[in-house]
Protein backbone atom coordinates (compact mmCIF):
# COMPACT_ATOMS: atom_id res chain seq x y z
CA UNK A 1 0.00 0.00 0.00
CA UNK A 2 2.85 2.31 0.66
CA UNK A 3 4.34 1.57 -2.77
CA UNK A 4 1.19 2.53 -4.57
CA UNK A 5 0.69 5.21 -2.26
CA UNK A 6 4.15 6.67 -3.15
CA UNK A 7 3.97 6.14 -6.32
CA UNK A 8 0.97 7.71 -6.89
CA UNK A 9 2.17 11.09 -5.09
CA UNK A 10 5.46 10.62 -7.99
CA UNK A 11 3.61 10.92 -10.22
CA UNK A 12 1.39 13.45 -9.63
CA UNK A 13 4.28 15.59 -8.88
CA UNK A 14 5.79 15.10 -12.34
CA UNK A 15 2.55 15.69 -13.81
CA UNK A 16 2.93 19.26 -12.47
CA UNK A 17 6.43 19.74 -14.46
CA UNK A 18 6.65 20.84 -17.78
CA UNK A 19 8.67 18.78 -20.10
CA UNK A 20 11.72 20.90 -20.32
CA UNK A 21 14.55 18.68 -19.17
CA UNK A 22 16.65 15.96 -21.29
CA UNK A 23 15.52 12.46 -20.77
CA UNK A 24 16.82 10.42 -17.87
CA UNK A 25 15.32 7.48 -19.28
CA UNK A 26 12.76 6.27 -22.26
CA UNK A 27 10.69 3.34 -21.96
CA UNK A 28 9.13 1.65 -25.20
CA UNK A 29 10.46 5.14 -26.76
CA UNK A 30 8.24 6.62 -24.48
CA UNK A 31 10.49 10.03 -22.72
CA UNK A 32 11.01 10.29 -18.35
CA UNK A 33 12.26 13.87 -18.25
CA UNK A 34 14.67 14.52 -15.84
CA UNK A 35 12.71 17.76 -14.66
CA UNK A 36 10.40 14.83 -12.91
CA UNK A 37 12.79 13.47 -11.20
CA UNK A 38 14.18 16.52 -10.35
CA UNK A 39 10.91 17.77 -8.85
CA UNK A 40 9.99 14.66 -7.02
CA UNK A 41 13.43 15.11 -5.18
CA UNK A 42 12.44 18.94 -4.57
CA UNK A 43 9.53 17.87 -2.28
CA UNK A 44 11.55 15.38 -0.13
CA UNK A 45 14.60 16.95 0.94
CA UNK A 46 15.29 14.49 3.24
CA UNK A 47 15.40 12.22 0.62
CA UNK A 48 17.57 14.07 -2.04
CA UNK A 49 20.44 13.77 0.41
CA UNK A 50 20.85 10.25 -0.17
CA UNK A 51 22.99 9.74 -2.98
CA UNK A 52 20.56 6.51 -3.90
CA UNK A 53 17.59 9.09 -4.41
CA UNK A 54 17.98 9.74 -7.56
CA UNK A 55 18.46 6.30 -8.75
CA UNK A 56 15.43 5.03 -6.83
CA UNK A 57 12.85 7.80 -8.20
CA UNK A 58 14.01 7.00 -11.08
CA UNK A 59 13.43 3.36 -10.95
CA UNK A 60 9.86 4.44 -9.58
CA UNK A 61 9.23 6.88 -12.42
CA UNK A 62 10.13 3.63 -14.85
CA UNK A 63 7.88 1.29 -12.89
CA UNK A 64 5.04 3.67 -13.18
CA UNK A 65 5.39 4.34 -17.32
CA UNK A 66 5.64 0.72 -17.71
CA UNK A 67 2.87 0.11 -15.58
CA UNK A 68 0.77 3.26 -17.01
CA UNK A 69 1.70 1.65 -20.96
CA UNK A 70 0.24 -1.38 -20.07
CA UNK A 71 -3.25 0.28 -18.82
CA UNK A 72 -3.46 2.20 -21.71
CA UNK A 73 -3.27 -1.03 -23.58
CA UNK A 74 -5.83 -2.51 -21.87
CA UNK A 75 -8.04 0.73 -22.19
CA UNK A 76 -8.24 1.32 -18.58
CA UNK A 77 -8.00 4.97 -18.99
CA UNK A 78 -11.56 4.50 -20.51
CA UNK A 79 -13.02 3.02 -17.20
CA UNK A 80 -15.11 5.51 -15.64
CA UNK A 81 -13.21 5.16 -12.20
CA UNK A 82 -9.97 6.38 -13.67
CA UNK A 83 -11.02 9.28 -15.73
CA UNK A 84 -12.70 10.24 -11.99
CA UNK A 85 -9.14 9.86 -11.03
CA UNK A 86 -7.38 11.26 -13.63
CA UNK A 87 -9.82 14.42 -12.97
CA UNK A 88 -9.22 14.79 -9.34
CA UNK A 89 -5.66 14.51 -10.13
CA UNK A 90 -5.44 17.36 -12.63
CA UNK A 91 -7.90 19.49 -10.66
CA UNK A 92 -5.45 19.16 -7.16
CA UNK A 93 -2.42 20.14 -9.26
CA UNK A 94 -3.59 23.36 -10.70
CA UNK A 95 -5.16 24.05 -7.22
CA UNK A 96 -2.28 23.83 -5.73
CA UNK A 97 -0.31 25.91 -8.68
CA UNK A 98 -2.79 28.25 -8.10
CA UNK A 99 -1.99 28.53 -4.59
CA UNK A 100 1.79 28.26 -5.04
CA UNK A 101 1.97 31.15 -7.30
CA UNK A 102 -0.42 33.59 -4.45
CA UNK A 103 1.72 32.62 -2.00
CA UNK A 104 5.20 33.88 -4.85
CA UNK A 105 3.02 37.21 -4.99
CA UNK A 106 1.83 37.42 -0.92
CA UNK A 107 5.11 36.31 0.72
CA UNK A 108 4.95 36.87 4.25
CA UNK A 109 6.37 40.15 5.39
CA UNK A 110 9.20 40.34 8.21
CA UNK A 111 6.29 42.62 9.41
CA UNK A 112 3.61 40.21 9.60
CA UNK A 113 6.08 37.81 11.17
CA UNK A 114 6.96 39.80 14.26
CA UNK A 115 3.42 41.11 14.29
CA UNK A 116 2.44 37.44 15.04
CA UNK A 117 5.05 37.09 17.37
CA UNK A 118 3.79 39.49 19.26
CA UNK A 119 0.74 38.44 19.51
CA UNK A 120 1.32 35.05 19.67
CA UNK A 121 3.24 36.04 22.97
CA UNK A 122 0.28 37.92 24.20
CA UNK A 123 -1.74 35.25 23.93
CA UNK A 124 0.64 32.88 25.55
CA UNK A 125 1.06 34.68 28.62
CA UNK A 126 2.96 35.08 31.52
CA UNK A 127 2.66 31.83 33.49
CA UNK A 128 1.62 28.35 32.75
CA UNK A 129 0.52 25.45 34.96
CA UNK A 130 1.12 21.91 36.45
CA UNK A 131 -2.75 20.10 36.55
CA UNK A 132 -4.24 17.23 36.59
CA UNK A 133 -7.93 16.60 35.37
CA UNK A 134 -10.78 14.32 36.05
CA UNK A 135 -12.88 14.45 32.81
CA UNK A 136 -16.75 13.35 33.21
CA UNK A 137 -20.38 13.55 30.47
CA UNK A 138 -22.51 15.06 33.55
CA UNK A 139 -22.04 17.62 36.13
CA UNK A 140 -24.03 15.71 38.65
CA UNK A 141 -21.15 12.41 38.54
CA UNK A 142 -18.92 15.98 38.67
CA UNK A 143 -19.99 16.97 41.68
CA UNK A 144 -20.10 13.42 42.90
CA UNK A 145 -16.49 12.85 42.61
CA UNK A 146 -15.92 16.56 43.98
CA UNK A 147 -17.53 15.41 47.00
CA UNK A 148 -15.57 12.36 47.36
CA UNK A 149 -12.03 14.66 46.84
CA UNK A 150 -13.36 16.64 49.75
CA UNK A 151 -13.19 13.81 51.78
CA UNK A 152 -9.92 12.26 50.91
CA UNK A 153 -10.38 10.14 47.91
CA UNK A 154 -7.71 9.82 45.72
CA UNK A 155 -7.40 12.25 42.68
CA UNK A 156 -5.13 9.85 40.47
CA UNK A 157 -6.94 6.78 41.67
CA UNK A 158 -10.57 8.46 40.87
CA UNK A 159 -8.91 9.56 37.45
CA UNK A 160 -7.63 6.42 36.38
CA UNK A 161 -11.21 4.94 37.67
CA UNK A 162 -13.67 7.24 36.03
CA UNK A 163 -12.09 9.96 33.78
CA UNK A 164 -13.22 10.18 29.61
CA UNK A 165 -9.63 11.50 29.08
CA UNK A 166 -7.69 8.15 28.88
CA UNK A 167 -4.66 9.87 27.92
CA UNK A 168 -4.24 11.78 31.00
CA UNK A 169 -6.40 9.10 32.77
CA UNK A 170 -3.77 6.73 32.67
CA UNK A 171 -1.12 8.93 34.34
CA UNK A 172 -3.56 9.66 37.33
CA UNK A 173 -4.95 12.60 35.24
CA UNK A 174 -1.97 14.17 35.33
CA UNK A 175 -1.49 16.93 32.27
CA UNK A 176 2.22 17.94 32.84
CA UNK A 177 2.80 21.85 32.32
CA UNK A 178 0.81 24.11 30.06
CA UNK A 179 0.14 27.56 28.85
CA UNK A 180 -3.49 28.86 29.41
CA UNK A 181 -3.53 29.22 25.81
CA UNK A 182 -3.26 25.74 25.03
CA UNK A 183 -6.30 24.91 26.91
CA UNK A 184 -9.86 25.53 26.32
CA UNK A 185 -11.18 29.02 27.98
CA UNK A 186 -13.77 27.92 30.74
CA UNK A 187 -10.44 25.40 31.79
CA UNK A 188 -7.87 28.37 31.76
CA UNK A 189 -10.19 30.66 32.94
CA UNK A 190 -10.93 28.72 36.09
CA UNK A 191 -6.91 28.15 36.93
CA UNK A 192 -7.02 31.93 36.85
CA UNK A 193 -5.90 33.17 40.39
CA UNK A 194 -6.33 29.60 42.15
CA UNK A 195 -3.75 28.73 44.81
CA UNK A 196 -1.54 25.73 44.74
CA UNK A 197 -3.56 22.85 45.79
CA UNK A 198 -6.74 23.92 45.25
CA UNK A 199 -9.68 21.71 43.54
CA UNK A 200 -11.52 23.18 40.76
CA UNK A 201 -14.92 22.58 39.53
CA UNK A 202 -16.89 20.93 38.15
CA UNK A 203 -15.90 23.12 34.90
CA UNK A 204 -17.93 22.47 31.97
CA UNK A 205 -16.45 22.84 28.44
CA UNK A 206 -17.31 21.35 25.33
CA UNK A 207 -15.57 18.01 26.12
CA UNK A 208 -17.41 17.53 29.52
CA UNK A 209 -17.40 18.57 33.04
CA UNK A 210 -13.75 18.24 34.37
CA UNK A 211 -12.63 17.99 38.15
CA UNK A 212 -9.14 20.23 38.00
CA UNK A 213 -6.67 19.89 40.53
CA UNK A 214 -3.89 22.71 40.57
CA UNK A 215 -0.49 21.70 41.46
CA UNK A 216 1.42 24.37 40.31
CA UNK A 217 2.15 27.30 38.30
CA UNK A 218 5.68 29.07 37.33
CA UNK A 219 7.05 31.84 35.18
CA UNK A 220 6.77 31.33 31.66
CA UNK A 221 9.34 32.66 29.25
CA UNK A 222 8.50 32.72 25.67
CA UNK A 223 10.35 30.50 23.12
CA UNK A 224 12.77 33.45 21.09
CA UNK A 225 11.80 34.56 17.79
CA UNK A 226 13.95 32.61 15.94
CA UNK A 227 12.96 29.50 17.23
CA UNK A 228 8.93 29.92 16.35
CA UNK A 229 9.81 31.88 12.98
CA UNK A 230 9.24 29.30 10.45
CA UNK A 231 6.17 28.17 12.62
CA UNK A 232 4.65 31.34 12.38
CA UNK A 233 5.61 31.71 9.03
CA UNK A 234 3.55 28.13 8.43
CA UNK A 235 0.71 29.77 10.38
CA UNK A 236 0.69 32.91 8.24
CA UNK A 237 0.70 31.17 5.45
CA UNK A 238 -2.07 29.41 6.06
CA UNK A 239 -3.94 31.88 6.70
CA UNK A 240 -3.17 33.38 3.16
CA UNK A 241 -4.21 30.70 1.86
CA UNK A 242 -7.74 31.03 3.60
CA UNK A 243 -8.47 34.09 2.48
CA UNK A 244 -7.68 33.48 -0.83
CA UNK A 245 -9.67 30.58 -1.24
CA UNK A 246 -12.64 32.71 0.67
CA UNK A 247 -12.47 35.37 -1.66
CA UNK A 248 -12.45 33.33 -5.08
CA UNK A 249 -15.63 31.23 -3.33
CA UNK A 250 -17.37 34.41 -2.71
CA UNK A 251 -16.96 35.55 -6.67
CA UNK A 252 -17.85 31.69 -7.76
CA UNK A 253 -21.43 30.58 -8.86
CA UNK A 254 -21.44 27.53 -7.08
CA UNK A 255 -24.87 25.21 -7.46
CA UNK A 256 -24.83 22.25 -5.34
CA UNK A 257 -26.54 19.36 -5.99
CA UNK A 258 -29.73 18.43 -3.99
Amino acid sequence: MKKRSYLLLACLAALSTPALAAPAATVNGVAIDQSQVDVILSTNPNMAQSPQAKTQVLNNLVAQEILAQAARAGKLEQSPQVQARLALANRQILANAAIDDYLAKHPVSDEELRSHYQSFVKDLGDKEYRARHILVKSQAEAEKIMADLKKGANFAKLAKEKSLDKGSAQNGGELGWFPPSMMVKPFADALNGAKKGALLGPVKTEFGYHIIQLEDTRKLTPPPFDAVKERLRADLQQQKIQSFVDAQRAQAKIDLAK
